[in-house]
C-alpha cells in the first residue's frame, strides 16, 4: 500500500505531462504545417518535415514522462543525442520557417529534460 502511495503522484503527474505534452506537439505541429503552406515550402517535402518535429517532440515528451515517474533516461538521451548530431543544422528552407530563437529555446528544453 506505501509503494501505491509514493508511486500513484509519480505516475499521475507522467500522465499529466504526457497528455499536455501530446497536445501541445500537435499544437506546434498544425502551426507549423501552416507557415510551411504559406511559404510554398516544397509539397514532397513538407510530410517528412513535419513527421520529423513530430516524433522528436514526442520522444522529448517521453523521456520527460520516464524521468518522472523515476526511470533514468541519461544514456537513452545521450545515445539519440550523439544519432542526432547531423539533425542539428537545419536546412535553409526549414530556416525560413522558424526565427532562430525557436531552435535555442529547442536545445534549451532538451537540456532541461536531461
Amino acid at each position: 500500500m506505501e509503494f501505491a502511495m509514493t508511486f500513484a503522484p509519480k505516475l499521475a503527474g507522467a500522465l499529466v505531462v504526457l497528455l499536455i505534452g501530446l497536445w501541445i506537439t500537435n499544437w506546434i505541429v498544425s502551426i507549423l504545417s501552416r507557415r510551411m503552406e504559406k511559404t510554398k515550402v516544397d509539397e514532397s517535402l513538407r510530410p517528412f518535415l513535419l513527421s520529423m518535429v513530430s516524433v522528436l517532440l514526442k520522444v522529448m515528451i517521453i523521456f520527460s514522462a520516464a524521468r518522472i515517474v523515476g526511470i533514468q533516461t541519461t544514456s537513452f538521451v545521450a545515445i539519440l543525442g550523439a544519432a542526432g548530431l547531423p539533425w542539428v543544422w537545419p536546412s535553409r528552407q526549414f530556416e525560413q520557417l522558424l526565427p532562430r530563437e525557436f531552435y535555442c529555446s529547442c536545445f534549451v528544453l532538451t537540456a532541461l529534460v536531461i
